[in-house]
């Protein structure tokens, strides 16, 4: 998938963006205020020429509100994700013929309540090796059949370039990291959700060794997604220390399917400075 770059620009407002045509959804950087009523018909007026289903932004509380005067829906929290403070996801979505939907994303959210994890037990045999070689990574994600519902949270092809891999016998269970240096957080994938209860527990003891990693890299915060209908992968992040913080409405979709749920996963691995 790979996540272009656009700029829309009228007057004194200038919005950068990351489209995702996998996704069809559209996240929006921008950290200055301004005209949000403009930047919203803006938005508007690009989601139905490029066919958006959604367009999302990451912004601090003090900004949120002016947000939702636009009509957009606060969805989740991602705490310290601006290293000193917490991210709230303000999203808009629109219908196939491109127009705002009414009512707030709640009304067509999937209502699907997150379970407690089980205990996990370490699998017989497992073996756990920390791969740090980006064109293995890249290679894993982008060719050899990892989950489709992965994609850079960054710009262009960049892709994560620190992962854990699982193994047991002949089977791997793969867990990868986006480091952002400059807010000192990370998000992690696993590529390859499990299937059965070992591999839970592959992805399981992968997921924590790739988090003492980070932590030693003076990563702070570590955040993720999980396909709502997704149990394994929810039960993954769960063990594995995360907890819930909200869920994305039609998100991300895969290829001739409609879109899906995800629900958010958040983790401290240091201290609040």
């Amino acid at each position: 998938d790979v996540v272009e770059e656009h700029v829309c620009q009228r007057g004194d407002v200038n919005v950068y963006m990351l489209l995702s045509r996998r996704h069809r959804h559209m996240r929006i950087l921008d950290y200055r205020i301004g005209n949000y009523q403009l930047k919203r018909n803006m938005l508007d007026q690009y989601a139905r020429l490029r066919k958006i289903r959604k367009v999302f932004t990451l912004v601090e509380k003090q900004d949120s509100n002016s947000w939702r005067t636009v009509g957009f829906s606060r969805e989740a929290a991602v705490p310290a994700f601006f290293r000193t403070a917490d991210a709230y996801v303000m999203s808009r979505a629109f219908d196939e013929e491109g127009q705002p939907l009414t009512g707030g994303l709640s009304k067509i959210a999937t209502d699907h309540a997150v379970k407690e994890p089980r205990n996990v037990r370490k699998p017989t045999g497992l073996k756990l090796e920390l791969v740090e070689d980006e064109d293995t990574i890249f290679d894993k994600v982008f060719n050899d059949g990892a989950t489709e519902f992965y994609a850079p949270f960054g710009k262009g092809m960049v892709g994560p370039e620190i992962a854990t891999k699982a193994k047991v016998g002949r089977n791997e269970r793969w867990v990868v990291a986006e480091i952002n240096d400059s807010f000192g957080h990370a998000k992690m994938d696993f590529l390859h959700p499990a299937s059965n209860v070992k591999e839970l527990g592959m992805n399981v003891y992968a997921a924590e060794n790739l988090v003492t990693e980070l932590a030693e890299r003076e990563v702070a915060n570590v955040f993720g997604f999980s396909h709502v209908e997704d149990s394994f992968t929810a039960e993954a992040f769960g063990a594995a220390g995360f907890r819930n913080t909200g869920q994305l409405t039609r998100h991300v979709t895969r290829e001739g399917e409609d879109p899906v749920d995800v629900h958010v996963w958040h983790r401290r691995i240091q201290p609040r400075r």
